[in-house]
């Protein structure tokens, strides 16, 4: 019986195989060699450790599919590490280079010449780049579509080297570069015009300001995402622009900015129906009527993020989920503002809402037991306020409920045994602190495919 049970076609252990985690994978490699070779042949990520260059061929003959690559940090000869890899078969599409002391110049154009196919490059942390590192790239890389030079300690990167780039790398989709402080208007008006795939831009900590993002939404038509967290300039003025101009956004990321604090220009604000993810968090002064005009113009939103913006309060959030009839992920952790969730209308779509560290009550677990019977995953770690009759409410209504978060909370342990047997869809209760369940109790969530802790 156990040796039939190894006679299933290759193609089956490999739907098999590919359901499992990494962990299983490397399990089931030391049950027998068939079992070896086709996870051998399953895997596509490698991390390369310090071991001698000499033995590297004979790991990429052993798992002959790798298409990525991250290489050690601050390796000291990395050019030898490159030519070796551009004298494999591999079929290269990701490379992770991040961090390194110095720009590999002769390492990347020794594999440039070999594999020229390379979607992903990241030079995160790479120190001392070098606007001739970055013709090197477009040279090299003529297919690139995500390519990341952020916080590389250079002050070298300048507009020259960014426009350089774009006329090069024509398929570029994605692109991060955050913390290059010489860097201005003009790279980003270059990547806009000449990269026509481009739909990711990331720019963390520098330069821009809201005029500066107008001018450049002009450009930003095919843009699907941007990151602008951290850019501490950046007021009411870019968020409705980009809201306006940019027809295909879906994703706006604005954390740490100055959103709210300007007055509301009503020709400004025009409606979009394509940007379903808004991540504003920490930003103190954003307020109930900044976030009720959002709901008004993005009535589409499916996940939401305002924690730790403490001028929110419950009737501003609550006023714009009514026009958020479709939201799947509401984060509202550390709100101050917010002492309540007392809605009279369901969120059946609502899936994952965390409420970490707020005052939320009673009251509010029962106002979301009855309106959002569809929620997967709560969290409640640090709501103080919250007793066993709120919870009970939410275990009780939520019948979907996968996982709930009661770390810092004031709940008797003895609750925890009741949500396992009342809720059977629970897979995973973090329970409140110092609680330690008996060997009995460890055997009857296990049984009931519980996780606890």
């Amino acid at each position: 019986m156990g040796k039939k049970s190894f006679d299933l076609p290759q193609e089956c252990w490999e739907l098999i195989i590919k359901s499992l985690n990494d962990h299983h994978m490397e399990t089931l490699s030391l049950v027998s060699h068939t079992l070896l070779s086709i996870t051998n042949h399953l895997c596509h990520t490698l991390t390369i450790s310090t071991q001698p260059i000499q033995f590297l061929p004979q790991l990429f003959h052993r798992f002959p599919n790798l298409n990525k690559l991250i290489l050690p940090r601050f390796q000291p000869d990395l050019d030898s590490l490159l030519f070796q890899i551009s004298q494999s078969n591999l079929n290269l599409q990701s490379l992770i280079l991040y961090p390194q002391f110095t720009f590999p110049l002769r390492g990347i154009q020794q594999l440039g010449s070999k594999m020229t196919n390379l979607k992903e490059l990241n030079c995160s942390g790479m120190q001392s780049l070098q606007c001739r590192d970055l013709c090197a790239i477009g040279n090299s890389f003529p297919f690139l579509q995500v390519l990341d030079i952020s916080f590389t300690d250079s002050f070298d990167v300048n507009d020259d080297g960014i426009v350089d780039l774009s006329l090069k790398l024509k398929s570029l989709r994605e692109i991060n570069l955050s913390g290059n402080f010489l860097l201005t208007d003009e790279s980003l008006v270059a990547l806009s015009s000449n990269c026509l795939s481009l739909r990711k831009v990331v720019i963390l900590d520098y330069f821009l300001s809201d005029e500066a993002l107008v001018e450049l939404c002009k450009f930003f038509h095919s843009l699907r995402s941007i990151n602008l967290n951290s850019c501490y300039n950046l007021t009411n003025t870019s968020f409705f622009t980009l809201t306006r101009e940019c027809s295909l956004l879906t994703e706006i990321k604005m954390e740490r900015t100055k959103l709210g604090l300007e007055l509301f220009v009503t020709g400004c604000m025009v409606g979009n129906t394509q940007i379903i993810c808004q991540n504003l968090a920490t930003n103190d002064n954003l307020s109930d009527d900044f976030i009720i005009k959002i709901g008004s113009i993005c009535p589409n939103v499916q996940v939401l993020d305002v924690s730790h913006c403490s001028g929110i309060t419950e009737e501003g959030i609550v006023e714009t989920l009514k026009n958020f009839k479709g939201i799947r992920h509401l984060n509202m952790n550390h709100c101050n503002g917010i002492k309540g969730f007392n809605i009279d209308f369901d969120l059946p779509k609502l899936e994952v809402l965390e409420v970490e560290g707020s005052v939320m009550n009673d009251d509010a677990l029962a106002a979301i037991g009855k309106k959002c019977c569809g929620l997967l995953c709560l969290h409640l770690q640090g709501c103080l306020n919250v007793t066993r009759r709120g919870v009970k409410h939410v275990v009780e209504n939520c019948r979907a409920l996968r996982e709930i978060n009661l770390k810092q909370c004031i709940i008797d342990g003895d609750l925890v045994a009741w949500m396992v047997s009342a809720r059977p869809s629970l897979r995973h209760i973090i329970p409140l602190w110092g609680f330690v369940p008996t060997e009995n109790l460890r055997g009857f969530f296990l049984r009931h495919g519980c996780l606890v802790g």
